[in-house]
């Protein structure tokens, strides 16, 4: 936008009685369209709306698999979406071993009614070339073990080394998009217990809970995905989390949260968590969250460079002093649409940094900030 078309611009609000803070609107504020419609029924929808993220030179946070050969998964196994398969995939899967790319059919459809479950594998792809998961309509949406991969879901097994890309990920919410409180079990990928899983190219949609849910992981990547809808979060951190790496997705509607850092317990430890180069549409009640009040460790946490392109920056990061949160930088994020201040509110954080952005004011100012040090 050039100077003159920002300045008639800036009149035009002025003459309508728009009130905009001066430090939390810029002339060079940008919209970034992504589909918001609601989630699809079918795997050909999905990939309709399916709008590819736009690629960025990328540095890998930790090594790839290291893998030796390529087993495909049998014709046998019904691809069509007709039949409930669940059970015969994870016999399969079973029989793969470590150290292999799992090839799934190019477009392939898989109609499951529980979770490809994955524990105690180490160096495995997961080669989706365009496959649809599809839970059916079933299978229980309360239940983590409706998520179509469900990680390291038990104590004491955990995954090494493991990648899941070019998948279409659909749950079987009735409401797709929309938080039901009680109903946030299955999300998409349900990660857990893993060291080093990379998560790529995948779209996910109609989700009860999350995107990708977080815990007790060590190394995480998500990158170039796409999220049509998601019952609760794009995201959530749930326990003991590090190292995690979000970046160059779309995340079209969340029904509470785009991304969460919620521990569950006290002893959790969330460190190192980076949320970069995104784009969210809407979500129900925040962008960003730092929550619970329990008095988990929060350490070094970024977000950086995310627009929004259907609401505000709306982020709460606030334990109630129950233990201090460090480290936790808001750089360089912008907001679509006007809202009441305050809208980026924090508190009991020592090394707080927020700068850098970009925010559309209707009243009220841009930050609430109580008992940090760091921010001014």
């Amino acid at each position: 936008m050039n100077r003159i078309t920002a300045t008639l611009l800036c009149l035009v609000l002025c003459l309508a009685g728009t009130s905009l803070h001066a430090t939390a609107f810029a002339a060079e504020q940008t919209s970034v369209s992504a589909p918001s419609a609601p989630s699809p029924a079918t795997p050909a929808q999905v990939v309709a709306l399916k709008t590819p993220v736009v690629p960025a030179p990328l540095v890998r946070p930790f090594p790839a698999p290291v893998v030796t050969g390529t087993v495909a998964v049998p014709l046998s196994i019904d691809h069509t979406g007709a039949t409930e398969v669940s059970a015969a995939l994870n016999n399969f899967i079973a029989t793969v071993p470590d150290g292999s790319i799992i090839s799934f059919p190019t477009n392939a459809i898989y109609k499951i009614h529980m979770s490809l479950f994955i524990q105690d594998r180490n160096n495995i792809i997961f080669e989706g070339n365009g496959t649809t998961l599809q839970v059916d309509a079933t299978a229980d949406g309360t239940s983590a073990f409706t998520s179509p991969f469900a990680m390291g879901y038990t104590p004491g097994h955990p995954n090494t080394d493991i990648v899941i890309h070019d998948f279409i990920l659909i749950g079987n919410s009735p409401t797709p998009g929309i938080f039901i409180t009680g109903s946030e079990g299955q999300s998409n990928i349900h990660a857990s217990r893993t060291t080093r899983l990379e998560i790529y190219n995948v779209t996910g949609s109609a989700s009860h809970a999350d995107f990708v849910d977080a815990s007790d992981d060590n190394g995480l990547w998500v990158h170039d995905c796409h999220v049509i809808t998601a019952g609760r979060n794009c995201f959530s951190a749930e326990k003991s989390d590090s190292d995690i790496l979000v970046e160059n997705c779309a995340f079209d509607v969340s029904g509470f949260i785009t991304f969460d850092i919620e521990p569950l317990d006290r002893s959790s430890v969330c460190s190192n968590i980076i949320f970069r180069n995104c784009t969210a549409e809407t979500y129900g009640h925040y962008f960003f969250a730092v929550l619970n009040g329990l008095g988990s460790t929060i350490d070094k946490i970024v977000v950086d460079g995310n627009t929004v392109t259907g609401g505000s920056l709306k982020t709460l990061a606030n334990q109630n002093g129950a233990v201090r949160m460090t480290r936790i930088a808001f750089t360089n994020n912008k907001g679509g649409r006007a809202a009441a201040g305050s809208v980026l509110q924090f508190a009991h954080v020592d090394g707080l940094t927020i700068t850098g952005n970009v925010q559309p004011l209707s009243s009220g100012a841009l930050k609430s900030i109580a008992d940090c040090t760091g921010a001014p």
